[in-house]
């Protein structure tokens, strides 16, 4: 595929407006397609057009700018659903295995262990895999954050050492 260089011109909202209807979409409610384009933008909603059209930037016969607007408010809800339940799965894991490694190795700070992770390697791409590296810095980046977790401000606030809260 031979690239091209980019040389679109900034259109306002009023003229991507005047561009989609052209193009053969609907607009019933031209202040609220606007509002819509100030607040998501033309080029987030353009992926939502897609579906909606048989023929590059030809609107399929009828379609509105609310099927558009109705696509891309499902796909937001759906993802924030996703990661809502991402979310819940990630904290239930990371709970079992704080919980397990704690108690296998009866030591609240087991994480701090380097001999209890498999050690540095390279992988496939030579870039060095280290887990207890990685997760060091996950530590790190969590207490030196700007506003810390309350966990963890307390434990920075009360404890000297060991220098990383307990897992």
């Amino acid at each position: 595929m031979c690239k091209k260089a980019y040389n679109k011109i900034p259109l306002s909202t009023q003229d991507q407006l005047a561009l989609l209807e052209n193009r053969g979409l609907v607009i019933t409610d031209k202040n609220k397609a606007l509002a819509y384009l100030q607040e998501i933008s033309y080029y987030r909603l353009s992926a939502y057009f897609l579906p909606y059209q048989q023929t590059k930037d030809v609107f399929n016969a009828g379609t509105t700018f609310k099927q558009i607007i109705d696509t891309y408010t499902f796909d937001r809800e759906l993802r924030l659903l996703v990661f809502d339940c991402i979310e819940r799965i990630e904290v239930a894991i990371r709970t079992q295995m704080i919980y397990n490694m704690s108690l296998e190795y009866q030591d609240s700070h087991w994480q701090d262990n380097r001999n209890l992770f498999i050690n540095p390697y390279y992988n496939k791409v030579r870039h060095l895999v280290d887990p207890f590296a990685d997760f060091q810095a996950i530590i790190l980046k969590a207490k030196t954050a700007r506003t810390p977790e309350v966990f963890i401000k307390h434990y920075v606030d009360n404890y000297h050492t060991p220098a990383n809260p307990p897992s």
